[in-house]
This record gives structure tokens, sequence and C-alpha cells, in this order.
């Protein structure tokens, strides 16, 4: 086929613009890569200064400030905006966000924690105990947040004393206190309670424990041949005695009483009194009115004496029971010499004593010594004469005993025994020589002068301003 003119001319042009085209390809092409390679390092560029570039804040105090609107003061959660885990936030809610309510407020919620649960056995254990009756229990607060433990008493935790307490006693002090489990009632002695034992009920008056059947029975207390009620079994001296002579469980009771005369007020000069049958006298003194001095008294056979020289007195006579365990001498000395004393013989104890003088001289002291009595009068450079005595008894009781309490002062003082002892006598020292003692004499518990009939508990002195010394002799009873 033959191509005409015009076919011809048209191929040339397109292989002249392909030639073209070409040859501007290979001369432009690298001038291209590098025009786009540069335009995609200028976004690489712009982001990267975006990523490193610091932005500076804006200052809060030239932004504008939101119009804040609160809603009314509502609860919140627990434990949270510095609130403790039972405690309950209330605020306002207030928009647009950054708007807050200044007038928060924690107050305590009991909705905040779960309920109280056991969290351990009674009395807890050794990393956490508890009290007698209580057990740990455990709660929960604030959503979680807070957890807390305690001891608190529980029913399952309390223990007690089973059964009946035995009739006719009296429960030991504080023994229904922290049990540690349950216990059985039981009986003890009077005096029989113990710091181990729980739940013990001590016999009361005139009941023995009756171990077998956890019992307390009644009795009746022996007597000795001498009729005084036994204090072994301790707290029978109320009970009615039978006779139970040379019983091993027996011993008497010593209890001495003041004897006065006259019974009632003061009388002058030269009082005696005696002791009545069935007594023996173990020690005595006077009491005057006020501001008057004593002369001196002294035993004389079962009788005490007192010498008033004309002032008004009441001489005092101290009695105990005559038994025949007790035997009691008046045993004397006499001299010039500023003090007398006079000791008993071995195995006898001084229950009391006193001074006899000549005519209307006055005692400047009648008071006890060591195994005896001594009596002190200065006149002068010298003494001058006077007879001391004591009154020195036996007894055959193995626990009869004696002992001196004595107390020191100006113008009044007491000296007292103590309650399971009884007073046998008592005295006075007045220091100051030439000075004269006023008057020593028995008082009661209320420190008032005893009554005739009356057991002492006590002895009182009186010593006109002196820095005087007083004495009260203390037997068993």
């Amino acid at each position: 086929m033959r191509l005409s003119k015009q076919h011809a001319q048209s191929l040339l042009d397109f292989v002249f613009v392909m030639i073209v085209v070409a040859i501007g390809i290979m001369l432009l092409g690298p001038y291209v890569i590098r025009s786009v390679n540069a335009h995609l390092k200028s976004w690489e560029d712009g982001v990267d200064d975006s990523l490193k570039d610091p932005l500076r804040d804006a200052d809060p105090s030239k932004l504008p400030k939101p119009q804040c609107a609160c809603s009314p003061v509502l609860p919140h959660g627990c434990g949270v905006a510095g609130c403790l885990a039972t405690e309950r936030l209330w605020q306002r809610d207030c928009g647009p966000l950054g708007c807050e309510d200044p007038q928060r407020e924690c107050r305590d919620d009991g909705g905040c924690c779960t309920a109280w649960v056991a969290a351990g056995p009674c009395r807890g254990d050794v990393f956490f105990p508890c009290p007698a009756g209580q057990m740990p229990k455990s709660r929960t607060c604030g959503g979680g947040v807070g957890f807390q433990l305690t001891c608190q008493p529980d029913p399952a935790c309390t223990y007690k004393c089973q059964g009946t307490q035995p009739p006719n006693s009296t429960m030991c002090f504080g023994d229904d206190q922290g049990l540690r489990r349950d216990y059985n009632w039981t009986a003890v002695a009077q005096g029989g309670c113990t710091t181990v034992r729980k739940c013990e009920a001590e016999c009361n008056t005139c009941y023995v424990v009756d171990t077998v059947r956890n019992t307390c029975q009644p009795v009746i207390p022996c007597c000795t041949n001498d009729g005084f009620c036994d204090l072994n079994p301790p707290g029978l001296e109320d009970c009615t005695c039978q006779d139970c002579i040379n019983d091993p469980r027996c011993r008497p009771v010593f209890q001495c009483v003041a004897r006065r005369s006259p019974s009632t007020g003061l009388n002058g000069e030269n009082t005696a009194i005696p002791c009545q049958g069935g007594e023996v006298l173990t020690g005595g003194g006077t009491i005057e009115q006020s501001g008057q001095n004593s002369n001196y008294t002294y035993p004389s056979g079962n009788s005490w004496n007192c010498y008033g020289d004309g002032d008004n007195t009441a001489c005092y006579a101290i009695c105990c029971p005559q038994t025949p365990s007790l035997n009691c001498n008046i045993r004397s000395a006499s001299n010039s010499a500023i003090t007398t004393s006079i000791q008993c013989n071995s195995g006898e104890i001084a229950t009391g004593g006193g001074t006899r003088e000549n005519g209307t001289d006055n005692s400047d002291a009648s008071y006890p010594i060591p195994g005896g009595w001594a009596c002190r009068d200065k006149k002068g450079s010298g003494g001058i004469w006077k007879e001391c005595y004591a009154i020195c008894c036996t007894s055959t009781n193995p626990t009869f005993r004696c002992g001196t309490r004595l107390a020191s002062g100006n113008s009044n003082v007491a000296v007292y025994c103590n309650s399971d002892e009884t007073v046998t006598g008592g005295g006075v020292f007045d220091p100051r020589e030439e000075d004269g003692s006023n008057f020593d004499y028995p008082i009661n518990s209320g420190g008032n002068p005893a009554g005739n009939g009356e057991s002492p508990t006590g002895w009182h002195c009186v010593g006109d301003g002196d820095n005087i010394t007083c004495y009260v002799i203390c037997c068993t009873r």
C-alpha cells in the first residue's frame, strides 16, 4: 500500500513530536524530581516545627471569665475531695467547665460504711486482741477506700456463772466479771475466795461449806470452857454456841470493856472503880475537867484508883474476861529517882500500868516500856518518891499476843488498835520536866470517852500543849 503525500507528512510530524518530548524528559526530568522533593521537604519541616516549637500558655487573667451557674447543695461520694472515708461530700454542681463551688462541706454519714461484721473469734487473736465479752468487727467505708477494725461487745462472747448460786452465800467480789468461759458456781468457806477461780460463792456467817454437795450448810459453833464463841471457822462470833469443851477448833473471843465511875458526869477527889465478877483488871485511866491536871492513877487489887486532888474527874478501869487461860498480877517498884520502872516476869505481858505518889504531887508520865512500865516525875534537880505499877499477864492461849501502838502531838492525841484487837490499857509520856501531863483515858471508835461497859477501840491523851506521846496496849481477840 502506498502512502499518500498527506499521510506521510502526518507521520513525520508525530515522530518529530515524540523525539522532542523524549529530549524534554531527559533534559527536564531531574529538575521536576528536585521540585517535588523540595515541596515534600517543606511539608516535613512544617510538621517538625509544629512538634518542637514550644507554645506559650495564655495568661489566665486575660482570658474571659465564664458565667457560672450552680445547682442547690447536693450529696456526692464518700471519702472524696479531702473527706474522710466515713464522711460524704456536699457541694453545688456548677457549670460550665472551670466553675467550682467554694462551699464544699464534709459531713459524717452512716451510709458511707457497710455494716459491722465479725472479723475473728471472741477476744480476738494475738494480732488483734479484744477484752473479755468482745470480738473483733470490721467494715469498709467510702466505697472501699477506708477499712476499719474494732472490738465490740457481742452476745456470743458473754460468759456467765451457770446454775444457781448456793443459798446462804455471797458471791466473791468481781467473780462474774472477765469470764473467759462459762463456769459453774462453787461454794467456798469464809475467807476462801481466790483470784484464780471464777463464780465462787463465800458462805455467810454461821454457815460452812459442804464440798461434797457444793452448798453452805448451817452450823452451831462450839464454845470453849471459857464460855466464849469460837472464831475458827471465821465469822461464827454471832452464832449460838454449844458446849464443845476441848474441841480443837475452838478458841475464846477476848473482848475487854471499860468500867467508869461515875458512869456519867464527873466527881471530885478520890475515885475507884472495880471490875465486875468474872473480869480481871488489865489497865486504867482518868478523864478530868478541861484545864485540870491528873495527880496520879494506879491499880489496887481488881480496881483502878484515881487521885484528883479535888478536881472533877471520872475514873476508868479496863476489865477483860477472867478465863482459866488468863492470869494477871500487879507488880510494882518504888524509889525517889526521876524515872522508876518495873519489869514483868519472863513470859508475862504488860497490859497496863500506873503510878502512885505522895500527897498532891503530879505525875509527869506513866507509859509502857519493853517488858514493863515506867513512871517519871522530877522536882528540882532530882526526883520524888513514887511507886510504879505494871499489870503483867500470861495466857495459855497460844494465839494471845499484845503490842503497843503510839502517836505524838500537842494538846490532844489519839491512838487506836486494829479491828481484830482489844484495848487493855494505855499511858502517856510528857518530855517536859516538872510539867505533868493532864490526863489519859480510853475512847470509842468515834473518838469520844468510852461509856461504862463499852469496849474501847483506842486511847486519848491530853497534854496541855506539850509534845506528848500517847500509848495504847492492843491484844489479840
